[in-house]
């Protein structure tokens, strides 16, 4: 079974059983998470060097909440270091609440809220999610829900264009040109995920199979992002199953 992912400016996933449709989000919706949270986690790395805050929206269930918090324990364990150009405090603020269906009209979507001084890293993001499809997943997939958006919450796809880490040909199709300098990635229609049919059940293509997984293509876009990963800390291999699934 597949989770359906599609991005309008940002990280747009979809469920199952549900046809893509455009328009979602906005800053009427973004206010409230901003100001307000019922429940908060403070997480760091091994030495202090990167934080994420988390806040959890009021209508946000325990079983979300569980979700998100063990899968940002994950990433803030693979990273050594943030960018350099991350603003003073070095620490990253998520948002995370819930956005009735007809209203969304989508499961969930990740939009960054603000960006460091030099307009390159997210220091304040947003997730917004549809409380009646994912309250009613399977555990396995709320965790795959909220890995995905919280690798677009730390910029993922969504500070690929402002870090220069994107070509278009003259057919206006857009390529990943990261990784090292590596041949030109292809990437999904929407240029903010890696191309399907090409990198199957990785936790960052446009559908989040049962098998997902972080790997090293994904790690290696948040290098390229600034962010120093510790591989000790992963699998460090495209062709396996993540430890964190």
């Amino acid at each position: 079974m597949n989770i359906i992912v599609s991005l309008l400016l940002t990280g747009l996933l979809w469920l199952i059983g549900r046809p893509s449709l455009v328009g979602a989000g906005g800053s009427d919706k973004l206010d409230p998470l901003l100001k307000s949270g019922s429940a908060s986690e403070h997480i760091e790395n091994d030495d202090g060097s990167f934080s994420i805050e988390i806040v959890f929206s009021e209508d946000c269930s325990t079983r979300v909440e569980s979700a998100f918090s063990e899968a940002a324990h994950s990433l803030v364990s693979l990273i050594h270091a943030p960018p350099e150009t991350t603003d003073e405090g070095n620490s990253l603020h998520i948002s995370v609440g819930v956005v009735a269906a007809e209203s969304l009209n989508a499961t969930a979507f990740t939009q960054v809220a603000e960006w460091n001084d030099a307009g390159l890293i997210p220091t304040s993001s947003v997730i917004m999610y549809d409380v009646d499809q994912v309250d009613s997943a399977e555990e396995d997939r709320i965790y795959d829900l909220a890995l995905h958006e919280l690798l677009h919450a730390f910029g993922f796809g969504l500070a690929w264009d402002n870090n220069g880490l994107l070509e278009r040909d003259d057919q206006l199709t857009t390529f990943y040109i990261g990784l090292g300098g590596q041949d030109s990635i292809a990437l999904s229609d929407d240029g903010l995920h890696w191309e399907e049919s090409e990198y199957g059940a990785e936790i960052g293509t446009p559908f989040i199979n049962e098998n997902a997984f972080l790997g090293d293509i994904t790690l290696s876009s948040l290098e390229d992002l600034g962010y120093e990963i510790d591989y000790g800390n992963s699998t460090g291999d495209d062709d396996i199953e993540s430890e964190f699934f």
